[in-house]
Formats: structure tokens, C-alpha cells, sequence
């Protein structure tokens, strides 16, 4: 039986103890081969009206896949950072008795009191996967819908654990490709959370020389106390060979290119394109180039190598991989029930979770699925 047979028997487990409800449901996700299975399971338990893909994670092949079952759009990351867009975009789609959202990245988050005002209680609420997307709707003064996020689940740990390691092999990927290596290069990692630390034990198992810089003193000390060197920020970029964007916020600004080396790569391990200043390079540049993947700007005198144009790095490579990915995608479905049975009455002001007894029910069926209880492996 393959991963994706595993999975598909996986969810659909997950929607049969949720159960079928009336109303639509909004998809807003990567475009990657691992999402059809959820699509499917998301669509037992509610009618899918809409699928909306991150243009930088479009997989061509499940792209045509989702397409014949569903409606799919494509828009642009322009489109989708332009005020009232989705709000446009998904008018036909909502069903007024009960229209449920899911989504990654926070992308409604900008929308939310347009939509509110169009819709009203015609959309009952939100499920969030990311980071980002959760700190998006935590900065708003107030939530008009309940948000439900499985950001900071524990589940969610697995998963991030496995955003370093798979940023690490696409750079790496990248590099041989145009005949070099990544053992032995000075890497710096911007950020010291759950995907930076990852990051930077990945890249110091590939023999590279790791310097991490965190804004927090508290990240910094820990990065110290685990092995790795901490130097002051303009030092850091002023020496690496490779920088990796792992704040999850603008890790760094056009003001800081007369500070790296020529010839640096940067790469983004967020979930978004938000790392670097993509749109000022593209404006100061004094020429640009791209090369498989690779987009090289020369500005003041020297060259900057921006993988995958700023977008994320993993996603060259389908992104992160595995059954481990089956977990928190499992939680969000648990987090639509829980709108979709107590919507009315989470509240709109708070950011949500699902219950801890829920996430033990989510591990324990993973495990049946893809847990060898001989060996304790994954199951092949």
C-alpha cells in the first residue's frame, strides 16, 4: 500500500467520525501531491465550493488532478495580497445558510471585516494552519468570525521539525546543480524558532559551518547552549555563503545588501514569501538573471542569489513530505468541526484550538495508519 493510500484511508477515518454537515466549504491551500486525499476527506464532511491554490506551491500534475473534481483558481500573489480580492472572489461560492473557510496563511485575515459586512453570519468561521497566518489574525483589535488554529498545536511540532531538513535538501538540490556543494559553506539562519532550529541542525549534519542570529536574546542564548555560534547581525551577514530566512517575519531589508557577501544565496524557509525585500531588489537591481530556479540581481557592485525568488525554498521539492504532514492536516479537519458544531459559541475575539483529548484521538489513529508496531518505523 502507497503513502498516498495510507493517507486516503487515514482521512477518510477522520471524516467518518466527524460526519456529513450541510453548508460549503472555502479551501484556500498548496497545490502540492499530497493534498487530494484532503481534499476528498475535507469534501465528506462538508461540500467543497472553492479551491483557491498559493501560486508559488502549484504542482502541475495535481493542479489537473483537483481541477477535475473541483472549482479551482489560481490567482496571483499580487491578487492575493489586493484588498477585497477574495472578497470578490468568493461571492459566488458562499452558501448563505453556512459557509466554513480553511486556510493557510492568513490571507482572509486583511478581508475579514469586508467580509463580515457582505456576508455576515453566513460565514460561521475559520480554520488556520500556519505561523504566519495565526499571527495575522492575533494582531487584529477584533475577529468578527471565530478563528480556529492549529499553528501552535503540539501536533504541529512534527511537522516544522521537518521544514529545516526539507529546505536544507532543495538548497542542496540547487547547489549541485550548478557544480558545487553545500559541505563546508558558512550558512547563517535568520530566526530561531521551531523551523530555524531544525534548519540549523540540518545544515550542520551537511558538515556547513552554522551561524544563527535570533532579535530574541532568549533564542540567541539558546542557540548558544545548543552548539551553535551566535555572532552580532551585520558580522553574521557579512560572512555567509548561504542565508536562510527562518523568522517567519522580513528577516531582511534592502538596507542590509551592502552588508553581504557577493554572491550570497538567500533562501526563505517561511510559508510565505516574506523574508526578503523581493519587490525593492526587483526595483534597484541594476540587472537580473534568472537561472533554474535562482534569480540574480546585481545591485551596488555585487550579486544576490535569491532561490526560488523569495518564495519558499521547499516548495521546489513539493515541500515537506511524509505521513507526518497527515497529522495537523487531520487536526484541521477536527478544528472545521468544532466551527462547524460550536461556531455560534466559541466567540470571535479569541483564537481556538482543538482539545487535547481530540489530538490524542488524531495520533492514535496516525499510528494505526503508519506505524509498523514490529519494527515502530513509518509503515513502506
Amino acid at each position: 500500500m502507497s503513502i498516498y493510500e495510507n493517507r486516503r484511508g487515514f482521512f477518510s477515518e477522520v471524516a467518518k467520525r466527524i460526519g456529513r454537515h450541510p453548508g460549503s466549504l472555502i479551501v484556500l491551500t498548496h497545490c502540492l501531491p499530497d493534498r487530494p486525499e484532503l481534499l476528498d476527506a475535507l469534501n465528506e464532511i462538508c461540500n467543497i465550493s472553492l479551491v483557491i491554490v498559493v501560486p508559488y506551491s502549484i504542482n502541475p500534475t495535481t493542479y489537473g488532478s483537483i481541477s477535475r473534481k473541483y472549482r479551482v483558481v489560481a490567482p496571483t500573489m499580487e491578487q492575493l495580497t489586493t484588498a477585497n480580492f477574495l472578497t470578490e472572489l468568493i461571492r459566488p461560492f458562499v452558501n448563505r445558510l453556512a459557509t466554513y473557510i480553511l486556510e493557510i496563511g492568513g490571507y482572509f485575515a486583511r478581508e475579514l471585516r469586508a467580509l463580515h459586512e457582505e456576508f455576515g453570519s453566513s460565514i460561521v468561521g475559520i480554520v488556520e494552519d500556519t505561523e504566519n497566518g495565526h499571527r495575522r489574525y492575533e494582531a487584529m483589535i477584533s475577529l468578527p468570525y471565530p478563528v480556529v488554529s492549529v499553528a501552535r498545536s503540539p501536533l504541529k511540532l512534527a511537522e516544522d521539525a521537518l521544514v529545516g531538513p526539507s529546505c536544507v535538501f532543495s538548497i542542496e538540490r540547487i547547489l549541485r546543480s550548478r557544480g558545487t556543494l553545500l559541505q563546508g559553506r558558512r550558512v547563517l539562519v535568520l530566526g530561531y524558532g521551531k523551523v530555524g532550529k531544525g534548519t540549523a541542525k540540518a545544515l550542520h549534519a551537511k558538515g556547513c559551518h552554522v551561524l544563527v542570529y535570533d532579535v530574541s536574546s532568549v533564542a540567541s542564548v539558546l542557540a548558544m547552549a545548543e552548539g551553535f555560534v551566535v555572532p552580532d547581525r551585520r558580522a553574521a551577514l557579512a560572512t555567509a555563503d548561504i542565508v536562510f530566512g527562518c523568522s517567519g517575519f522580513r528577516s531582511i531589508d534592502i538596507a542590509d545588501v551592502g552588508f553581504l557577501q557577493d554572491g550570497v544565496f538567500l533562501a526563505s524557509c517561511s510559508s510565505k514569501v516574506i523574508e526578503f525585500p523581493v519587490a525593492d531588489l526587483a526595483k534597484t537591481a541594476d540587472s537580473h538573471i534568472e537561472t533554474g530556479n535562482v534569480h540574480s540581481y546585481e545591485v551596488a557592485g555585487r550579486t544576490l542569489n535569491l532561490v526560488a525568488d523569495g518564495a519558499p525554498v521547499n516548495y521546489l521539492d513539493d515541500a515537506v513530505i511524509g505521513p507526518v504532514l497527515a497529522l495537523v492536516q487531520a487536526e484541521m479537519m477536527f478544528a472545521l468541526e468544532l466551527i462547524i458544531n460550536e461556531g455560534k459559541m466559541l466567540g470571535s475575539n479569541l483564537i481556538n484550538g482543538v482539545a487535547d483529548g481530540t489530538r490524542e484521538v488524531v495520533a492514535t489513529l496516525w499510528s494505526r495508519c503508519f506505524r509498523n508496531p514490529s519494527s515502530g518505523a513509518y509503515v513502506l
